[in-house]
């Protein structure tokens, strides 16, 4: 079971949008307009939501998106805990439209988010050579020794 398995199949394009919104806001919280959501019982209720996401530093892709809903409208059936109905899909309607929007939000949600943080390391690595000295603690007896920063570069982009 997906957290998709719970928005209406009707919602889908919205949600596509949300989404982008959510991944570009970068980490920020934006509000979405009220959105229709399954309850247990099989009924929908509206709800408006507060997203916002993390993005891993490391691999810069999205980690997780947090929802928090708020329930404008509640469902018909106030029993939310009663047994849902047999299951009936409202995909059968529109299956391919559902299926190609879900395809979408979950590409979307795979793609790695790169920002103007990154694209400016990624100039500053391009910079010409220029030499660094380093020099190591007195105790050790060594002499000085001479780096490049080009080297010093290479390595912190490895590390990126």
């Amino acid at each position: 079971m997906s957290i998709f398995d719970f928005y209406h199949p009707e919602e889908f394009e919205q949600l596509y949008n949300i989404y982008r919104q959510v991944i570009s806001s970068k980490g920020t919280t934006i509000s979405s307009p009220k959105i229709r959501f399954r309850t247990h019982n099989g009924d929908w209720s509206y709800v408006k939501t507060e997203w916002s996401s993390f993005i891993n530093p490391w691999s810069k892709r999205l980690e997780f998106i947090i929802g928090q809903h708020t329930v404008i409208k509640g469902p018909q059936n106030i029993d939310v805990f009663s047994p849902p109905p047999p299951r009936q899909d409202c995909i059968a309607e529109e299956p391919e439209r559902y299926h190609k929007n879900l395809r979408l939000i979950r590409t979307l949600l795979l793609q790695p988010v790169v920002d103007e943080a990154r694209s400016m390391v990624l100039n500053i690595v391009e910079e010409p050579t220029e030499e660094v000295s380093v020099s190591p603690a007195l105790d050790c007896g060594k002499k000085e020794t001479s780096i490049k920063t080009q080297e010093a570069k290479k390595k912190f982009q490895v590390i990126l």
